[in-house]
């Protein structure tokens, strides 16, 4: 049995897996990732703490889905912009003796989704940033630090940076006064907002998928739930899929723990 974490800004989502599966979701805990280091690591320890109640002496390790920058090899936090009080320190650290693998969240969520399927995948998760990975025959395409290679956030766009204007951020700055995405897809007046972000969406794909020639793109994150609102003509052309399963992101650390552990890990 394995304890997969979902080390998110705002909440850490975690549960307990099986060879065969899922065995049970843990309670998410608010992640503090703006906080101190005694609140950053008291909220680790209620994680593990979690798991060692519902698991009392079977844990075998610990798969971690985490953002970058993050050392994934070493399991080091690198980040400035959240998580900067605990920069430096080992996450593994956090769960004392247990093995640990570090996974880039956007390579989890590929992962995750994508089970057992063969061909050239990219995945893409529209959160408050904008994650993107690839997987080709089951392996990541990742640089020297194990980090996505083909990364969307930062390409230059529009004037500016992909992530300026396809990501959560983007469109609560683009709607002043509003507090949440759900809030700005169930209002009537943004039709327009919306549109706006779909094309944006399907121009910025375009190139990323005939560029790598991928078969099928995966897309994730809370803004995915408003599909409905974004689905301009463009976008509907391009080969994606907006799959139903809860916590990918888990599902493809524990999937990436099970790999570590025979030796087969998709670098």
């Amino acid at each position: 049995m394995i304890l997969a974490v979902d080390a998110g800004g705002t909440f850490f989502k975690s549960a307990l897996f099986r060879a065969g599966g899922l065995l049970a979701r843990l309670a998410p805990v608010p992640a503090r990732s703006d906080g101190t280091a005694e609140e950053i690591g008291s909220a680790f320890e209620k994680v593990y703490r979690q798991a060692r109640e519902k698991s009392p002496a079977s844990l075998a390790g610990v798969a971690v889905s985490v953002p970058g920058p993050f050392d994934y090899r070493e399991g080091v936090f690198l980040m400035d912009h959240k998580f900067r009080a605990v920069k430096r320190r080992r996450l593994g650290d956090f769960f004392p003796g247990l093995p640990a693998v570090f996974l880039h969240d956007a390579n989890a969520f590929l992962s995750g989704v994508s089970g057992d399927r063969k061909g050239r995948l990219g995945g893409i998760t529209l959160g408050t940033g904008l994650g993107a990975a690839v997987m080709i025959d089951g392996v990541f395409l990742n640089n020297e630090k194990d980090m996505p290679l083909h990364p969307l956030w930062n390409r230059p766009f529009r004037g500016g940076i992909a992530e300026d204007h396809v990501s959560a951020a983007a469109l609560l700055a683009a709607c002043p006064g509003a507090k949440s995405v759900k809030e700005i897809a169930e209002r009537a007046d943004t039709d327009g907002l919306w549109r706006h972000f779909g094309d944006a969406l399907a121009e910025l794909l375009l190139p990323w998928q005939e560029k790598l020639t991928l078969e099928k793109i995966y897309v994730g994150g809370g803004v995915s739930r408003a599909k409905e609102r974004f689905m301009t003509p463009a976008l509907a052309a391009l080969p994606l899929e907006f799959p139903s399963l809860e916590d990918p992101a888990l599902c493809g650390a524990a999937k990436y723990f099970g790999q570590c552990q025979t030796g087969t890990p998709t670098p």
